[in-house]
């Protein structure tokens, strides 16, 4: 079921590209083409995957050759299909209660009703919330996976970065005993470069945001910071940073806005409305308000250092 899903999107998302005019907007329709490959390939039966928590660094996982997405992936994409009511009801009537994250729920009933595909182990993480983690270690429980946890200090510094430094170099070791297959470092410092390229290309793309008039549409950086981290250290993470920052630059050059005559500017606390509303559209309609920043839409991290990987990470 799932994975039709996924390849009716696919093929739906590339006529589409295929029919747009040069010069029309592409970038959105790129970002969904790749997330909808990724979704594609968690249900292949073909690829190691792993379910994680929404701060493993996905790029040493795109080095080991592991498929891997937080797990809320599954919430906000049955929440955009109009599918998650039932799966939160199955949650429920299994003992979960209502006051929990909605997302968590979500997923927990598509993993009791076998919407999810089996991973060949779990990677949970202590941040963002506990609420997360507790997601994750129910799969492992339910799935019967091993699982590792990341633990994210909740101040920073020098000591909190050594201590996450080696976990990491622990978590390699935990990933290659599960799938036979040791970090390799030429494929390690590949997907570090193609992280830098696409981080570089994403610094540009906010930046650009920010132009008055800007030229970010309402819906073209919806969820998009938290889930192009999925791409990092891919080709498809630096194809879909390059296209967003050459469209936005255009439109620049152009001075043309996103939403034509903006008359007020929005930052967009936490991830966007998942499930479908016309929100959106009342916004530009009603009152020309361009949102162009989201909260979660953001560049936090320096540039990794290669000869240092693990801390950069």
């Amino acid at each position: 079921m799932m994975l039709g899903y996924f390849e009716d999107l696919i093929a739906g998302v590339e006529a589409k590209l295929q029919a747009t005019p040069p010069g029309e907007p592409r970038a959105r329709k790129t970002f969904v083409l790749e997330t909808a490959k990724l979704g594609a390939r968690l249900y292949s039966e073909n690829s190691r995957v792993a379910w994680c928590g929404v701060v493993v660094p996905f790029d040493l996982m795109h080095a080991m050759g592991v498929t891997s997405c937080f797990a809320e992936f599954v919430g906000a994409m049955l929440a955009s299909t109009g599918t998650a009511s039932p799966m939160l009801e199955v949650a429920e009537d299994a003992g979960y209660g209502t006051d929990g994250c909605s997302y968590h729920r979500a997923v927990t009933g598509a993993a009791l009703q076998h919407m999810m595909p089996e991973p060949d182990f779990l990677i949970g993480t202590t941040a963002p919330c506990s609420g997360g983690l507790a997601a994750i270690e129910n799969l492992s429980r339910l799935f019967k996976k091993d699982l590792f946890v990341l633990h994210i200090p909740p101040q920073g510094g020098d000591e909190a970065v050594r201590f996450i430094a080696d976990q990491l170099r622990r978590l390699v070791e935990f990933v290659g005993e599960h799938t036979g297959t040791p970090l390799d470092p030429a494929r390690l410092s590949d997907a570090i470069d193609k992280s830098n390229q696409a981080r570089e290309l994403l610094v540009e793309t906010y930046q650009l945001a920010q132009t008055v008039p800007s030229p970010a549409r309402s819906r073209d950086l919806v969820n998009f910071g938290i889930v192009v981290a999925l791409l990092a250290g891919s080709d498809a993470g630096v194809e879909v940073a390059r296209t967003y920052r050459d469209e936005f630059a255009a439109r620049v050059a152009a001075e043309q806005a996103g939403v034509p005559g903006e008359r007020l500017r929005l930052l967009w606390i936490q991830n966007r409305i998942q499930f479908k509303h016309d929100l959106d559209e009342l916004l530009v309609s009603e009152y020309r308000a361009a949102i162009v920043v989201d909260e979660l839409n953001d560049i936090t991290w320096d540039a990794v250092d290669p000869d240092d990987p693990f801390t950069g990470m």
